[in-house]
């Protein structure tokens, strides 16, 4: 075994390790200056710290042998309960927890497959919308199911009937998102479930940003669309603790309208396949920490509905305060409503928004930008609702510097640098 370099010879305490990891951490921005990005969600102090502390007492544990440790099989089993009333999964139906939405997404077009090739499909493919994440690629990629992305209307909504005229003898499953990432507006869904429905293909949702806030915010507002379960031709629906769940990173959630769909994403090897024991997982990954369910677990009951109605509402002021805001920026547009946490923001032709960013940056904060069309991509969070105006103030200012510089020299990045 090789040492002396990074890896050391000798155990270093944890003080001197605890100094080291803060000196790291020293020149990293502001926590409330990156919660528009790198850290977004930012958690509300009281899950926050709770979940913590959930999360040590479990740190030991593994769900892989949950049978063994009756403690994380009831929170295990508890959460998914909470998660099924939240989104409204039938009596019948069934939760998968999972590692994070990609995966969540991947089940759907594995379920989604087994269930076409028993129907005798052999060359598969599935129909989303331009906007669609890329987890439907990569689930495609390495399924070899066919991905057919349609293009969307002006406000870059998914349109049934186009997303219709692709779907084939083929199509396994068609899907749409609540909201979409890149512009965070909330498809058709119920149009789309029932053109689903029609065609008799497997109805997806990919809620893995919304899931989690979308019911509460329905008590806020009540012209929110609703996205899940509760609607009848949706089969299955993706949504992240992680995300507006507002756990701690590391959970997301797969669930279907009938329990007999959860075996098309359960993988099964009987004795004597290996020469231990039979091996049965439900979702792709084997073994799991058990501190992150029991976190997640800690959040939902910290907060409970009360607590996640008034995150919604805190979310619903943070960005209405923020679109009137940005309207009053010469030129900056809010051409789309922030339907779901995510507001979207357009510039004129003579704003570069790859500078506007740069100079946020400059100003210790963190903006990222999308390409098609160009666009600044402002995450929300519950109770940040004072840096508000702070924030306004310096994008104002931003703006007027690129506007009187002109562009500057900017580094490319891909999604999640």
């Amino acid at each position: 075994m090789k040492s002396g370099g990074v890896f050391p010879e000798q155990g270093i305490p944890w003080r001197t390790l605890e100094q080291e990891l803060s000196e790291y951490q020293s020149g990293e921005m502001p926590y409330e200056r990156g919660v528009f990005e790198r850290y977004w969600p930012a958690y509300p102090d009281e899950a926050y710290l709770a979940s913590r502390s959930a999360q040590s007492m479990f740190a030991h544990t593994n769900l892989f042998s949950m049978n063994a440790l009756p403690s994380l099989k009831r929170v295990e089993r508890e959460l998914r309960e909470m998660v099924g009333e939240i989104l409204h999964v039938p009596e019948d139906g069934a939760v998968t927890l999972t590692m994070g939405g990609t995966e969540s997404n991947f089940l759907a077009v594995k379920g989604a497959r087994a269930r076409g090739r028993a129907m005798g499909i052999t060359r598969p493919n599935i129909v989303i919308p331009m906007t669609g994440h890329p987890s439907f690629d990569k689930a495609g990629d390495e399924l070899g199911v066919d991905v057919r992305r349609i293009e969307v209307d002006a406000e870059f909504r998914a349109v049934p009937s186009r997303m219709r005229e692709s779907v084939d003898e083929n199509t396994i499953l068609v899907a749409g998102s609540a909201p979409s990432y890149p512009q965070g507006v909330i498809d058709p869904i119920e149009e789309l479930s029932r053109m689903a429905a029609d065609s008799e293909v497997w109805m997806h949702v990919d809620a893995c940003v919304g899931g989690f806030l979308l019911g509460a915010l329905r008590e806020v507002d009540p012209a929110t669309p609703r996205f899940s379960l509760d609607i009848p031709g949706v089969w299955s629906v993706s949504a992240d603790l992680h995300k507006f769940g507002l756990c701690l990173n590391g959970i997301s959630t797969f669930s279907v309208r009938h329990r007999d769909l959860q075996s098309l994403h359960t993988y099964t090897l009987p004795e004597p396949g290996w020469p231990y024991r039979g091996y049965q997982r439900i979702g792709f990954a084997g073994s799991r920490p058990g501190s992150t369910i029991a976190a997640a677990w800690t959040t939902l009951r910290t907060l409970g509905r009360e607590g996640y109605v008034r995150a919604a509402a805190s979310i619903h002021r943070s960005a209405r305060r923020l679109a009137e805001g940005i309207e009053r920026i010469d030129g900056l547009r809010v051409d789309l409503p922030p339907e779901a946490g995510i507001l979207v923001v357009f510039p004129e032709p003579e704003v570069d928004l790859e500078s506007v960013s740069s100079a946020m940056l400059e100003r210790a904060w963190d903006v990222s930008t999308a390409l098609a069309p160009p666009s600044l991509h402002i995450l929300l969070s519950p109770h940040m609702e004072h840096i508000v105006d702070p924030f306004l103030h310096d994008l104002r200012e931003a703006v007027a510097q690129v506007r009187g510089e002109g562009p500057r020299a900017t580094t490319a990045f891909t999604y999640g640098d």
